[in-house]
């Protein structure tokens, strides 16, 4: 009986098995952590290399000396896909799609007239998957404001055109599916075109291609 009250006296101060209770509530949540982390880490890439991408196609297509852009040149342009981000090919091949259809590519130039302050911007052509409106004015946006398909940040309004690749990828985490949803991640890059004042879309208008 002592020896029973001496132990229950004793238990307070016990440090035995506090680590392995400690490491049994830690566990869990370094786990998460770390699963969480990792798809986090993708996310970050994924990001920099779409932004990495349009800046590609853009410069590209602004040292065009001909003013032409024929539909072979927009072909390669989405090619280049592949050497820039080619996580999207793995991604395509675990959701049993083509790569092609595995993010949105779109092309479109918009014509600018007016003068300093006054501005207007309308879409010469439009070409890919989320095509930009013709005959509507763009709105000016914060240059902080995401990308939008009737919006231009405010910087790009000035005499002259402008080219603009928007580009749309959805993020699927690999790891932390249960933690993490599907992100859609959008790019937009703005070039003005270097050696001539506009480019024109040399092929035919189709279901993917406008005219204005």
């Amino acid at each position: 009986m002592l020896a029973s009250c001496l132990r229950l006296r004793a238990f307070p101060s016990d440090r035995r098995g506090v680590s392995a209770v400690e490491f049994a509530l830690c566990t869990p949540v370094l786990m998460v952590l770390l699963l969480v982390g990792f798809d986090t880490a993708r996310y970050i890439v994924a990001a920099r290399r779409l932004a990495v991408l349009a800046a590609t196609i853009g410069q590209m297509l602004s040292v065009s000396t001909t003013g032409q852009v024929a539909v072979a040149d927009l072909q390669f342009y989405e090619d280049a896909t592949v050497g820039v981000f080619p996580q999207v090919l793995q991604d395509s091949y675990q959701q049993g799609v083509a790569w092609r259809n595995d993010m949105g590519m779109t092309v479109s130039v918009v014509n600018f007239t007016g003068s300093n302050p006054t501005y207007t911007g309308k879409v010469g052509w439009s070409a890919g998957t989320n095509l930009r409106p013709c005959n509507a004015l763009m709105i000016v946006a914060s240059d902080t404001a995401p990308p939008s398909p009737t919006a231009l940040p405010s910087d790009t309004f000035g005499p002259g055109s402008l080219i603009i690749v928007d580009l749309t990828y959805t993020f699927r985490p690999t790891i932390a599916t249960r933690f993490m949803t599907a992100l859609t991640i959008p790019r937009s890059f703005y070039v003005q075109p270097r050696y001539v004042a506009t480019l024109t879309y040399g092929g035919a208008a189709g279901a993917t291609v406008k005219q204005c």
